[in-house]
């Protein structure tokens, strides 16, 4: 099966698939094809390979995303909670909490009916408030294998 299949079938479904994410310098192109050297819209958006509708949208309200854009998170008050009992491990134990401890009481302390703390939540949080990944310390096992003594 073909990308034009694939395409066509999740259409089909009602999969609309990833948004195309468009940089700075692009943006900033097609807008100087449309003021500097006057090219019309569908013109510029064949050009470059951009929807029309996006052209418009930047010329009207500007390049840069506007602060506050975005989801919510669903339960505020849960991840506050959250951040202050990390903090306040990290100050007594001085090194983060592991990953477990943190889902385990998002799940307990949540006010949402049904969140489940999954790991698309929990890399999002750990985005939103300026954590490392590598900082969570993961439960493992040390493994040695040792090597037997030629003769």
């Amino acid at each position: 099966m073909d990308k034009t299949e694939d395409q066509e079938d999740s259409r089909q479904k009602g999969h609309r698939g990833p948004y195309r994410k468009y940089s700075l310098e692009d943006k900033q192109l097609a807008i100087q094809y449309m003021t500097e050297f006057n090219y019309p819209v569908l013109q510029v958006s064949k050009i470059l390979g951009i929807n029309p509708k996006n052209i418009r949208r930047w010329m009207e309200k500007g390049i840069t995303k506007k602060t506050g854009q975005g989801r919510k998170t669903s339960d505020p008050s849960m991840e506050k909670r959250l951040f202050q009992m990390i903090t306040d491990h990290q100050r007594d134990h001085s090194r983060l909490p592991p990953k477990q401890t943190i889902v385990s009481f998002a799940k307990e302390h949540s006010q949402q009916p049904g969140f489940k703390a999954s790991k698309g939540w929990f890399d999002k949080f750990v985005k939103r408030y300026g954590f490392k990944l590598k900082q969570f310390r993961v439960n493992r096992k040390r493994i040695t294998i040792k090597k037997e003594a030629e003769s």
